[in-house]
């Protein structure tokens, strides 16, 4: 979705069936899937910090809210893109043909998941329905990568890539921004 689309990883995982049309290839970005932060949870994060044998840090103290016994917050959200991102792109019919692929077997992972699949209407989910994880995301990027024996790049580099394949194929600067979803020309030329 990245290099063939120019969408964020939040963008693609937080993809839903119910904004893909397979019939014209077009695609809302409507949505994106986000990890939220761990907060603590206990009254004087510096007092639990030290209990971790962790330094004292700042007022606002994030870093080691992961390890707070009481800790809150740190879950996958759905939430809108940022800025002017909400956008429809149209996909190429190769991709429109992966995703019809792909919803095929997916239908049939939830068949086998019966009772257990959360169906939260997503396009990339994990065996079971729930949303995939971006840190399990790269981690299998990762393992596509060694495994086709590229050198490792960010997920986030085939979205650079899209763009720069779509300046090279002759696609006005503009039409790349606005299926990039960036709010300012000068991010795309970047």
């Amino acid at each position: 979705m990245a290099l063939s689309a120019g969408l964020r990883q939040g963008e693609a995982l937080g993809l839903r069936w119910e904004y893909v049309d397979l019939d014209t290839g077009d695609v809302k970005v409507w949505w994106q899937l986000q990890r939220n932060r761990w907060r603590h949870g206990c009254d004087d994060p510096h007092v639990c910090g030290e209990r971790l044998h962790r330094p004292t840090c700042p007022k606002d103290c994030r870093r080691h809210a992961t390890a707070c016994p009481q800790r809150y917050g740190g879950a996958l959200v759905f939430c809108r893109p940022k800025g002017k991102s909400r956008r429809t792109v149209t996909l190429p019919t190769r991709l429109v043909d992966a995703l019809r692929e792909h919803k095929a077997a997916q239908d049939l992972e939830r068949e086998r998941a019966g009772e257990l699949w959360h169906d939260q209407d997503l396009v990339f989910a994990t065996e079971i329905g729930r949303p995939v994880d971006s840190r399990r995301d790269w981690e299998e990027w990762k393992t596509i990568l060694r495994t086709a024996g590229v050198r490792e790049v960010r997920v986030h580099d085939m979205r650079h890539t899209a763009g720069t394949l779509l300046v090279a194929q002759g696609v006005h600067i503009r039409a790349v921004q606005e299926i990039l979803g960036h709010s300012d020309v000068r991010t795309t030329q970047g």
